[in-house]
């Protein structure tokens, strides 16, 4: 968060809600990682069973059917390689 525009609406936010700016960039960067932290440890990609996170202001974060295809199909081939050898 190194943008002079993020940093004056981090102040903002720190001024506004009584918090110091420390606590304010840690409750915002907090949201990313928790997403992140869900979508890499929830997952089965054996199964194609990826996680949904609804984070309310922020969004819905998925895994398309596309990039759940492809990983299934790059797993199918690596074993079948591997079994082959």
């Amino acid at each position: 968060m190194q943008h002079l525009q993020t940093r004056q609406l981090i102040r903002e936010l720190a001024r506004e809600s009584g918090l110091s700016i420390a606590e304010v960039t840690a409750i915002l960067s907090s949201v990313p990682e928790f997403t992140k932290h869900v979508m890499t440890t929830e997952v089965n990609k054996e199964e194609g069973i990826y996680p949904t996170v609804r984070v309310p202001g922020w969004g819905i974060f998925y895994v398309p059917e596309g990039v759940k295809k492809n990983v299934k199909t790059a797993l199918e081939k690596r074993k079948n390689k591997d079994e082959s050898i």
